[in-house]
C-alpha cells in the first residue's frame, strides 16, 4: 500500500483488468509488484519510461535509499545521475564492458578526456609517422644516388649501407603500425540527424478545440476543454498518469 500510494495508483480499483489501464498505469503497477519484494539484487529495465513527475521524483528518493545493490539500464540522464554511483559501458563495436565511477555526467566527463587524449596521441603519432617516412624516403634517395653515380666500389658499398639502414627503419615503422604501440583515430560519436520535411505554412491557427470531454463509463477523464495552438508555438500537455493525456492527443 505504501509503494501504491508513493507511485500514485492507491485508488486503483483491484478488480479492474490491468489491461484496461494506461500505460504509466501498469508501469507504475509493474514497479509496485516488483519494489514489494524482497530480493539480493534490483534489476530495473527502462524504470523511468511512462512515468509521471510525481511517480519519478518517489522513485528517485527511493533508490537512492534503497539499501541493496542496484543495476538499472535508463536513458534518463537527469536519473542515472540521482540514483547512480557507477556507470557500465558496452562497446557496440568491440562489445567490452567498462566501468567508470559516478553518475552520467561524470562519466561523459571522462569519456570527452578520453577522447581528448586519444586524438592528441593520435595526431602526434600520425606527425612521428610521417617524419619517419620522410626520412626513409631521404635515405633511399642518398643510397640510390651512390649506386647509381658512382663506379666506385667503397663508394658502392656506402651505398647499399644507407640502403639497408633505410629498410631497417621501413621494418621498425612497420611493426609499430603493427603492435598495441598504435594509436587508433577516435571514433566519431553516433550523432542524430532528423530530415525534418518543410511543409507549406497552414493558417495562423493549426488547432483548435471547444468543451472537449471524455468518459469511460463513469470514470470522466476530463470536460469542458477548450484549447488553441497557433502556429510556432509549442505546448507542454502534463499531468498524472491515465488522466488522458495520450487519448486527448
Amino acid at each position: 500500500e505504501e509503494i501504491l500510494r508513493g507511485l500514485g495508483v492507491e485508488e486503483l480499483n483491484p478488480e479492474q483488468p490491468a489491461e484496461q489501464l494506461s500505460g504509466g498505469e501498469r508501469t507504475k503497477l509493474g514497479l509496485a509488484d516488483l519494489l514489494g519484494r524482497p530480493g539480493s539484487l534490483l534489476l530495473l529495465d527502462e524504470p523511468t519510461n511512462h512515468l509521471d513527475l510525481a511517480a519519478l521524483d518517489w522513485l528517485e528518493r527511493l533508490l537512492i535509499s534503497y539499501a541493496g545493490p542496484l543495476l538499472l539500464a535508463s536513458h534518463d540522464r537527469a536519473f542515472i545521475d540521482a540514483v547512480a554511483d557507477a556507470v557500465i559501458e558496452i562497446d557496440p563495436v568491440t562489445h567490452r564492458a567498462r566501468r567508470f565511477a559516478g553518475g552520467y555526467t561524470a562519466y561523459m566527463a571522462e569519456r570527452e578526456r578520453e577522447r581528448d587524449t586519444q586524438a592528441d596521441a593520435f595526431q602526434r603519432q600520425q606527425e612521428l609517422i610521417a617524419r619517419v617516412q620522410e626520412d626513409i624516403r631521404n635515405v633511399k634517395q642518398h643510397a640510390a644516388r651512390f649506386d647509381s653515380t658512382s663506379k666506385n666500389d667503397y663508394h658502392r658499398r656506402i651505398g647499399k649501407k644507407v640502403a639497408r639502414t633505410a629498410k631497417v627503419r621501413e621494418r621498425k615503422l612497420e611493426k609499430l603500425l603493427e603492435s598495441n604501440e598504435k594509436v587508433e583515430k577516435p571514433k566519431l560519436t553516433w550523432g542524430m540527424k532528423p530530415d525534418i520535411v518543410e511543409v507549406e505554412r497552414a493558417g495562423d491557427i493549426v488547432a483548435e478545440a471547444q468543451g472537449v470531454h471524455l468518459a469511460f463509463g463513469a470514470r470522466r477523464l476530463f470536460e469542458g476543454l477548450d484549447l488553441v495552438v497557433r502556429h510556432g508555438e509549442r505546448v507542454l500537455l502534463t499531468g498524472a498518469n491515465g488522466t488522458g493525456k495520450t487519448t486527448l492527443l
